[in-house]
């Protein structure tokens, strides 16, 4: 339940997690002036420094906390007449303060400190580009959407041809300039919505969200002439086996889709590499052709 919650909240507009921060502290600042000093009402100041220092970014948090502390102090000096000195409801509101404040910066570097964990735990070292972990997540992520709103996606399946010749004769250093070579030519191939990943070895994966059959084709072919005038360029002597199925109705389940792209893929290593197997799939049985046209 609190997982759903904090995926909904991640999804949310930075302007809705402000409005829902401002709508906390109405609601808390509201309930300590109706229950008096005789109630303790800490916890409920925290909440909107807690919301605020882990859902937005440092400067709002700080802000949230100076006032959540200042609301706290009019509430409590307007409800508690017996200070002997002004001087007094001051300082508890400076304490206030302090700990709203340093709550808030220490959940967001927190979160900073978590992002970039994940971050590094999901990236390929070599390349930047997401790991097969990382890659899985996000197809698993496009698979719901897409069953949820029925919008079709596309995901290519991609291995380099003759690359163990390039390790073997120019050594495992060549091989890494040229995997990361290949990243950067398909990140300036795809679409920033686009996501790429490197799955191990020298098989690459595209996942096209949201792209129709003849959108995904024209891509996929852009990405391959890019690929290969890359590769002509700075003289590798590798090609590019593709597969890709475009889903216009979601599968079953994540595996079905890999299973389908890398099957391609493979059709297209046996049957002559360099070239593109394109499948759609509307339903149990996918139509493929593969084009053997060179870029």
């Amino acid at each position: 339940m609190l997982s759903r919650i904090d995926q909904w909240l991640c999804a949310q507009r930075v302007a809705t997690r402000r409005l829902l921060t401002l709508l906390l502290l109405m609601l808390v600042g509201t309930l300590d002036h109706h229950l008096g000093a005789e109630v303790s009402t800490a916890l409920f100041y925290l909440l909107p420094v807690l919301f605020a220092g882990w859902y937005l970014r440092p400067p709002t948090g700080l802000l949230t906390a100076v006032t959540a502390a200042a609301l706290w102090g009019l509430n409590d000096y307007s409800s508690s007449p017996l200070y002997s000195s002004a001087l007094i409801a001051l300082w508890n509101s400076l304490v206030r303060l302090v700990i709203f404040t340093l709550i808030a910066q220490l959940l967001a570097k927190l979160q900073r400190t978590l992002l970039a964990e994940q971050q590094a735990a999901d990236c390929d070292s070599l390349t930047g580009l997401l790991n097969r972990r990382g890659f899985n997540q996000r197809l698993l992520a496009e698979h719901a959407r897409a069953q949820r709103y029925a919008q079709p996606f596309t995901l290519a399946y991609l291995d380099v041809d003759h690359f163990k010749q390039v390790n073997d004769s120019r050594g495992h250093k060549a091989g890494d300039q040229l995997l990361l070579s290949i990243a950067q030519a398909l990140q300036g191939s795809t679409r920033s919505s686009d996501c790429i990943g490197r799955l191990g070895g020298d098989e690459f994966a595209l996942l096209l969200p949201q792209i129709s059959v003849a959108a995904a084709r024209s891509a996929l072919d852009l990405a391959q002439q890019r690929l290969n005038a890359r590769m002509a360029q700075e003289q590798w002597p590798v090609t590019f086996s593709i597969g890709a199925v475009t889903f216009t109705q979601a599968p079953a389940n994540c595996h079905d889709a890999v299973t389908l792209a890398d099957q391609l893929m493979y059709r297209v290593k046996q049957g002559g590499k360099n070239a593109i197997a394109y499948a759609v799939w509307d339903g149990p049985s996918p139509a493929s052709d593969t084009d053997p046209a060179q870029p």
